[in-house]
């Protein structure tokens, strides 16, 4: 009972410097496990073991059910793509330290497969904090890291099936293909009909859920596999829509309280890095945060989303997450790897997850994109003055444009993506690349002396800064909830709900001022 609270203890304190720091708990839950093993404390290494067991099995079948398939369907092509990319490289590098180091072959594939896989956790919720689950950063990203899983799910159970140990190969691959049969029929049936035709209470939901998971899991032991393979599956099987939301808002508390538990229990099992360990883990976080996403961008970008879009989707992707860390667990139950390994494993975990959500951040991600080249060079003959200014020309930014042009011969547009400023650049349009939301383009733009502005930044406080910081001119911008529009009214902003209406109460008040302006003139 000791070990247990000792876990608990540190569990509850990364949980709560994580609050308050904003810091992955990740990072913050091994820190605290390694300060108990630092400390001496009395622990039982069984229960530990146990503990990280348990706590691996609930973490990988929250992993399963976070991600909704369905609206992934379109981005599964540039989804492959950025996972096969991410292996190559991934592969690249454990196959040079294998011929430098002279490494075991196990230990070299090991390695490869633990560190392709991102952390789909942690990228949910920074995308949730930031309001980009629905947007194509999300949305590529999401499926991307529903193909890494996949794959290294598929490859852990191969290397079980390989293990010296394992008596029936064939029975864990079978067993493997009949999880995933039986993870489809039940989200597509059988979980609907239990959770939205069958009168049951809230406590009578959450054990059929429990059920999902604890079934699978003795299905894949029976079977000879690893527990995390059906628990992945059972995931999969209740996160389809709507059974989902309903499914990880019950899973929400389990995850969190698991997951820290899981990293704890890392952290004390930890031990001191060789001279050599310290060079691989160096080697491995430098290829997963600066060599991965310059061979992932040009991926992106073929799929047609924007330099800076493209950017944040390859630093949300630039660390190695939770799969990682049990696919080296796995490998140290069969005897493959050694404690060593568990331990350059979970340091490299912890450092790029640590690194992510700052390289992920908006300043970053905005000095990247002005880094991003561009052929076109803009700039304004004279300052603008009088001028309609145009802040985005995305999809809806576009359409916008194009209800402005035939009235408006002063448009003057600010945009990010270097590929949209040459085209616009192009067509004769004035533009200026920059981000929207930075004062000094803003400035530049001369936005306090324009007639007007339009704004279709997508985030909130983006444009709160904005109504925030320009005064005179009137501010149309766009939003997505009534909330949102009260919110744009109480700084002084016009709040318009659909692109459409946008370009039409744009127009409708520009030919009200010229009215105004001529009657004025016959006065």
């Amino acid at each position: 009972m000791i070990t247990v609270g000792l876990i608990l203890a540190a569990a509850a304190v990364a949980l709560g410097l994580a609050m308050r720091t904003r810091i992955p708990t990740s990072v913050l839950a091994i820190v605290a496990g390694v300060a108990l093993q630092v400390l001496s404390v009395p622990v039982d290494g069984g229960i530990v073991r146990d503990g990280l067991l348990i706590a691996a099995t609930f973490l990988v079948f929250a992993v399963g059910a976070e991600i909704e398939r369905k609206p992934l369907r379109p981005y599964r092509r540039v989804a492959l793509g950025l996972a096969s990319m991410t292996l190559i490289a991934t592969a690249a590098v454990g196959a040079l330290l294998w011929a430098m180091a002279d490494l075991n072959g196990w230990t070299a594939i090991y390695w490869v497969t633990a560190l392709s896989a991102s952390s789909t956790l942690l990228v949910f919720d920074l995308l949730r904090s930031r309001q980009q689950l629905f947007e194509p950063t999300g949305r590529v990203v999401s499926a991307t890291t529903l193909m890494q899983d996949l794959m290294v799910i598929v490859t852990l159970a191969v290397f079980v099936a390989l293990a010296p140990s394992t008596p029936n190969p064939g029975g864990i691959l079978a067993g493997v293909a009949g999880l995933a049969v039986a993870g489809w029929l039940l989200s597509r049936w059988i979980a609907p009909f239990v959770l939205e035709r069958v009168k049951l209470d809230e406590e009578e939901r959450l054990l059929f859920i429990l059920l999902v998971l604890f079934g699978f899991a003795a299905v894949a032991r029976w079977t000879g596999g690893a527990l995390v393979t059906g628990a992945y599956f059972a995931g999969l099987a209740i996160s389809r829509f709507p059974v989902g939301d309903m499914a990880r808002g019950y899973l929400k508390s389990f995850s969190d309280f698991f997951t820290t538990i899981f990293y704890v229990t890392l952290g004390l099992l930890m031990t001191a890095p060789s001279p050599g360990e310290i060079i691989t883990e160096l080697a491995f976080v430098a290829v997963i945060v600066l060599v991965r996403p310059l061979l992932l961008l040009p991926v992106v970008r073929r799929s047609g989303l924007t330099v800076r879009s493209s950017i944040e989707t390859v630093t949300l992707l630039a660390q190695a997450g939770e799969l990682a860390v049990i696919v080296a667990i796995v490998g140290v139950e069969l005897g493959h790897l050694g404690e060593a390994t568990l331990g350059v494993v979970v340091a490299v975990v912890a450092v790029t997850t640590g690194i992510v959500p700052w390289l992920s951040s908006d300043p970053v991600t905005w000095r990247l994109t002005r880094w991003y080249p561009s052929r076109t060079k803009v700039s304004f003959d004279e300052a603008p003055t009088d001028h309609v200014l145009l802040l985005g020309c995305g999809e809806t930014g576009s359409r916008v444009l194009a209800g402005l042009r035939p009235i408006s011969s002063n448009v003057v547009v600010v945009e990010g993506d270097p590929a949209v400023v040459e085209s616009l650049a192009r067509e004769g349009v004035s533009v200026l690349r920059g981000d929207a939301a930075d004062l000094e383009v803003l400035r530049e733009a001369h936005a306090d002396r324009a007639m007007v502005i339009v704004s279709t930044m997508r985030r909130a406080h983006d444009n709160a800064r904005l109504l925030s910081n320009v005064r005179g001119p009137p501010i149309f911008i766009r939003v997505f909830s009534e909330q949102e529009a009260d919110h744009v009214r109480e700084l002084g902003g016009h709040p318009i709900v659909e692109a459409e209406i946008a370009a039409t109460a744009l127009m409708k008040w520009h030919a009200e001022v010229k009215a105004a302006e001529d009657i004025g003139g016959m006065g």
